[in-house]
């Protein structure tokens, strides 16, 4: 099984495994790590930074109509604000 992500830059994979990530002076696992490692599943990411909304939903069509998608899909907004097709009250 795999995940797949599609998002901005709140979803890329930055450096490879063995670089250390750090926040405040701290390293440690990553989202994208923690998944991989908890389930013992892929994670693929089509993510990007600098991508809007309409640009991350045509990537997921291409891969959708492609067949490159073939288990668990997850995507990352930014902003809900972002998107004209969402509306709240």
């Amino acid at each position: 099984m795999t995940y797949f992500i599609f998002g901005d830059s709140f979803a890329t994979i930055d450096g490879s495994p063995k670089d250390p990530h750090y926040f405040n002076g701290k390293t440690g696992d990553l989202w994208y790590d923690i998944l991989e490692n908890e389930t013992g599943e892929k994670v693929h990411t089509f993510a990007e930074g600098g991508l809007g909304p309409y640009t991350i939903f045509e990537d997921f069509y291409e891969c959708f109509e492609t067949k490159k998608i073939t288990d668990k899909t997850i995507f990352f907004l930014s902003s809900i604000f972002h998107t004209s097709f969402v509306h709240f009250i």
